[in-house]
């Protein structure tokens, strides 16, 4: 290899702090100092602070958003319930009474509100690319993180504006930037 003997030298220099030529009068003629680096941890705060907002900004939502909708199954399907009756006054969206028709709209407002955030998924991994190539893939993961709160605040103003159409609409968008 051809940097073998700058190799060689630099560790032989590293060795030797100092080399004294001294003249007759025993006084120094020239003296060379060798700057020792001893070299840095590669991990840094700043790193730390970039793969926990990489890791929490992207991959853990997905699996968080996957799971979260699960365990609250019940309570959704009550939320989906008492909107309803507050649009039909006299009907109930139940699966215990004998009506299969609100059972059957229950079931599917589950399974779209469920499903969506796969669907939006699917969309923010296939134009993952495209945003990365516009905006790099820094600026990316930040606007997905603005998008993130714009889908949160969406799911949560649901329950104030009384409509499960708005929860939907509010997993589509978590959904795309989990894909993203």
């Amino acid at each position: 290899m051809e940097d073998e003997p700058l190799i060689e030298r630099r560790h032989h220099l590293q060795n030797v702090s100092t080399s004294r030529l001294l003249d007759n009068n025993g006084d120094i003629d020239q003296v060379d100092i060798i700057a020792r680096h001893e070299p840095k941890s590669d991990f840094t705060g700043h790193l730390a602070l970039a793969m926990a907002a990489c890791t929490l900004g992207s991959s853990f939502q997905f699996g968080y958003n996957t799971g979260i909708v699960n365990a609250p199954e019940k309570v959704l399907k009550e939320f989906y319930n008492d909107t309803y009756h507050r649009r039909h006054t006299d009907d109930y969206l139940n699966c215990d009474d004998d009506s299969k028709e609100n059972c059957s709209i229950l079931t599917v407002l589950w399974s779209v509100t469920v499903s969506l955030y796969c669907v939006g998924g699917m969309l923010g991994g296939v134009s993952a690319g495209y945003w990365a190539d516009k905006f790099g893939r820094k600026k990316t993961l930040m606007l997905n993180n603005i998008l993130m709160i714009i889908s949160l605040t969406i799911e949560i103003s649901s329950k104030y504006l009384h409509s499960y159409e708005v929860l939907i609409v509010g997993r589509f968008f978590i959904g795309i930037n989990a894909g993203m």
